[in-house]
Order: C-alpha cells, then structure tokens, then sequence
C-alpha cells in the first residue's frame, strides 16, 4: 500500500538457505545510524536495482575510496615524520603530534557501539531474568487464581 517506504527483495519460499532478509541488516543499520528521518529518498535513490546488492557495491565504492585516503595521509604522515627528524638535529622542536589518525569509517563505528550496546542490553537482561520470571510466575498464579473465582461464580450462580 505505500511502495515509496518498501524495499523490494525476493519472496521467501521456504529455503532455509535464503539469505534475502539477512542482506537487508546493513542497509537499515546504515539507515537508522544515520538518522534519516524520511527513508523514501534513500529508497528511490536505489530506484530498480536490488537494494541490498546496490547497497554493498556502493559501501565497497566508499570503503575503497577511505582506504585510499587512508593511505595517503599515512604517506603524508611517514613524511611529515622524517622532516620532523631531520629539524629536531638542527635543533628545532617538532610541531605537536596530530590526533592518532582514525582508521575505521563512520559507519563501522557506529555499528560497533551499537553492537557494544546490544551487549550490554543482554548483560542486563541475563542479570534480570529472575527478577522478570518470578513476575511472570506471580501474574500466571494471579491469572489462574482469578480464573477459579470465575468459573466458581458461574457454577454457583
């Protein structure tokens, strides 16, 4: 009914093999990491192609553009490093050093704290079970309790 806010994959047909769902993991990961508060855009932006295999050739796209500049500030840096040698024998003190060059892509970081943090969600959980089965064990007790005073009233009259 709203073909603007789906995103089409394959039926499932009962292949425990089918992966289709799973692909789609970091297409709304990336989606809800980001924030986007209208995800028609980023949908049609796909426009007929298989959203999950479009997502993965562009994340590639990206990453391998990343790993390039990566790799030339690292150039840059073994550079910059042996100028700062060459200046500290003349006697002359080296710039401070730069923040420690972040090596992983936005995206990657925030997978990992979301990973950290549904971590610690189950820690959480782990720790509260019991608490939360006795609950559900009184509420049970509660429920068949109440269901005896019924069934009494409805056979006494």
């Amino acid at each position: 009914m709203q073909p603007t806010n789906a995103i089409i994959i394959q039926p499932w047909k009962g292949d425990p093999k089918d992966r289709e769902l799973l692909a789609l993991i970091n297409v709304l990961e990336f989606i809800a990491a980001m924030g986007v508060p209208d995800v028609r855009p980023v949908i049609q932006d796909f426009g007929d192609k298989h959203v999950p295999t479009e997502f993965a050739l562009r994340e590639a796209a990206a990453r391998k553009k990343f790993n390039e500049r990566l790799a030339e500030e690292r150039e840059k840096r073994a550079g910059d490093a042996k100028a700062g040698f060459m200046t500290s024998l003349l006697g002359i003190k080296p710039a401070p050093e730069k923040e420690k060059l972040e090596e992983k892509m936005l995206q990657d970081l925030i997978r990992e704290k979301g990973q950290e943090n549904y971590r610690k969600m189950m820690l959480v959980l782990e720790e509260q079970r019991p608490k939360h089965e006795e609950e559900e064990r009184q509420r049970q007790l509660a429920m068949a309790e109440a269901s005896k005073t019924s069934l009494s009233k409805v056979l006494t009259g």
